[in-house]
């Protein structure tokens, strides 16, 4: 049953513009390169996270084929360790596996062979464990997470003559519990619609609101989703589809996009960088902000020129250090552990 959520009692809405934070340096501590290496053309894929062993999990894309391609896991020194390898890996008809961390450990991934939709859980060491096929409305996910409970969030694009944002609820047995309507996303839908290029590749198709986005569960069992907009926009979602909050967090530059977010210990690691319509600006900015207040707390505007394409993939609060991986140009992974 789709429910139209009022924010007015339920969100708080944070203006983070005009914050005190100085900005700072971030500088390379360790420089880990992996073994393995990749395809010419291959590159680091959006949506990377980490576990709190420091184990990094990413997507590896070749733009240039849409070849569909199992989540990786790397340690924390760069090594590649797991493959996670669906029974369906070949039969999909989309090349988007979003991934998110399960809760006893291991992977819980979204699939699509049309007209399924899928979430596989696998076991740490990349055995497949399970899966359920979602039942509700059709759409292509581009963020799964997992509530401690079992219970699934997804988001993506649902189907139809034209995107349309959609976020959802599901049983940790697929059945479809509600969707979400979240507040901004219509607005969004309409300026995708009439080809808006902050979102859309052209009228009414594709939506980087979406398919920039990220979601994580943080310590306090909710699930934390962000529409990669400028400002940015965090919804902090319970396990029964309560929109509890919502963050809005300034880029330091007016106008950058959010194309990478990490969740530690109660704050949130942003990366923003300015969006040239298919391309980013190559001028990368950090902000740290409080969970729960949407606080300004860290920017890190120096420094992170020289990471060049790499993605902030793990953000550890409680040693001030923040993980990018990108690829050299011999195509092996390069992990970058930094701090200020």
């Amino acid at each position: 049953m789709t429910r139209c959520i009022s924010l007015v009692a339920l969100m708080i809405a944070v203006l983070v513009a005009g914050c005190s934070a100085q900005s700072k340096s971030l500088r390379r501590v360790k420089v880990f390169t992996s073994a393995a290496t990749f395809g010419k053309n291959d590159t680091v894929g959006l949506g990377s996270t980490c576990d709190s062993s420091g184990n990094i999990y990413v997507s590896i894309v070749d733009p240039a084929t849409h070849e569909v391609r199992p989540p990786l896991m790397f340690d924390g020194e760069g090594q590649l360790r797991v493959k996670f390898v669906s029974p369906h890996l070949h039969y999909l008809t989309s090349i988007l596996l979003p991934f998110g961390l399960a809760p006893r450990g291991g992977l819980a991934v979204a699939e699509r062979d049309s007209p399924n939709v899928r979430v596989v859980t696998f076991a740490a060491d990349g055995e497949y464990e399970s899966e359920v096929i979602l039942s509700g409305p059709l759409f292509t996910p581009y963020q799964v997470a997992v509530f401690p409970s079992g219970t699934l969030l997804l988001s993506g694009s649902a189907d139809g003559r034209k995107d349309r944002l959609f976020t959802a609820i599901y049983e940790k047995t697929g059945g479809f519990i509600k969707e979400l309507i979240l507040d901004g996303d219509a607005e969004i839908d309409r300026a995708v619609e009439i080809g808006d290029s902050r979102f859309a590749w052209s009228p009414g198709e594709g939506d980087r609101a979406i398919s920039s986005g990220k979601a994580h569960v943080g310590d306090d069992g909710n699930v934390y989703l962000l529409r990669s907009t400028s400002p940015a926009n965090v919804y902090v979602i319970s396990p029964s589809g309560v929109v509890v909050r919502r963050l809005t967090v300034e880029p330091v530059t007016v106008g950058d996009m959010p194309l990478d977010m990490q969740l530690s210990k109660g704050r949130l690691a942003i990366g923003f960088d300015g969006w040239l319509g298919t391309r980013s600006a190559g001028t990368p900015t950090l902000v740290v902000v409080d969970a729960v207040s949407g606080e300004r707390l860290q920017v890190f505007d120096k420094g992170i020129g020289i990471f060049g394409l790499a993605r902030v993939s793990c953000y550890r609060a409680d040693s001030g250090t923040f993980t990018y991986l990108g690829m050299t140009d011999s195509k092996q992974i390069e992990t970058i552990l930094a701090s200020e």
